[in-house]
């Protein structure tokens, strides 16, 4: 949209390097949400003078600190609050997928782009319901609306041999930083011993012991969680068959390097958004009435079963792993 100007990103502690390194942005600016962070971020960010502003998050916090920026437009999601942040309010238009709602944000800076996106109302395919389509068939994404950072990430080389790791292999992530919203242990232990290939445990150093059960479980998984960055992260999940998820990061991920994802959603669903964002996607669940129950997860099941976990069989994730394979 703007080639010639410098892009910048505001983001959390640890993902701004990956960003310029993959030279997705010219420069970045992180906030360590400890104690202090949030100053130190802002006093950085009231040095420049930006032409525009786009803030993908409303909390009121985000919109203090781009109040006191130094910008000649700023763009943000419409609140009735928000009014003394933004020189432009979009509505946050619910009924798109995530990736394409933040696209949404810009759009009114270039026609063809809203045009595109205005089209896809009319697209059941891209409706957030829960639906035998959205949960079995491929969602068709047009080349404007990829995210896919996979050429940029050609720039980049993974040694296979410096990890141990197959031609042919299967990614598997079962952590998630919210408890609810990790499938049961025992569900991925039983999928890893049915799956055809080797399989690949990644996650942060926070799920090695998660992992590592999981690994001691099985006898054909490589664990590497907690021993690589992001950035070889993504390197091999681009060189994976199939990356297997909970609702989390990872298949975000993922879906970012077009590797095929299946990802388990329990107390969170399809209606949210977040699906992961590739033509090459499934989503196993269960149909319970008690879902969703939250936003983002929860520490303990509301209810004390959490059967929207217990309830998901191996088998039914395998077929749909085997659809993607």
């Amino acid at each position: 949209m703007y080639p010639q100007d410098e892009l910048a990103i505001f983001c959390r502690k640890g993902l701004g390097a990956l960003f310029k390194e993959l030279q997705l942005v010219d420069s970045f600016v992180e906030i360590d949400k400890n104690l202090g962070g949030w100053k130190k971020a802002e006093d950085q960010l009231k040095k420049q003078n930006y032409n525009l502003i786009v803030s993908v998050h409303q909390s009121f916090r985000t919109a203090k600190i781009v109040s006191s920026l130094n910008a000649k437009n700023k763009i943000g999601y419409y609140k009735w609050w928000n009014f003394w942040s933004y020189n432009k309010r979009v509505l946050r238009p619910m009924h798109l997928p995530e990736a394409l709602r933040q696209l949404y944000l810009i759009s009114s800076l270039d026609s063809e782009l809203y045009k595109s996106l205005e089209s896809l109302q009319v697209e059941k395919n891209f409706l957030n319901e829960q639906t035998q389509l959205n949960l079995h068939s491929s969602l068709s994404i047009p080349q404007w609306a990829s995210c896919s950072i996979r050429s940029e990430l050609s720039l980049h080389k993974l040694n296979l041999t410096d990890f141990m790791l197959p031609e042919r292999y299967i990614v598997v992530s079962p952590g998630s930083i919210w408890p609810t919203k990790r499938w049961t242990e025992s569900g991925f232990i039983e999928l890893v011993e049915s799956l055809p290939l080797p399989c690949v445990l990644l996650g942060s150093s926070d799920e090695k012991e998660i992992c590592e059960r999981i690994h001691k479980s099985t006898s054909n998984s490589i664990n590497l969680c907690g021993k690589t960055n992001l950035l070889e992260s993504l390197l091999i999940l681009s060189k994976a068959s199939l990356a297997v998820s909970n609702d989390s990061g990872a298949q975000h991920m993922a879906a970012a390097v077009d590797c095929p994802v299946v990802s388990v959603f329990g107390p969170t669903v399809l209606e949210f958004g977040y699906r992961p964002w590739t033509s090459k996607a499934r989503v196993a669940e269960v149909d319970l009435k008690c879902r969703p129950c939250g936003k983002h997860g929860a520490k303990e099941c509301p209810l004390g079963t959490h059967d929207c976990m217990k309830k998901l069989r191996s088998e039914q994730v395998l077929k749909l792993a085997k659809e993607l394979l």
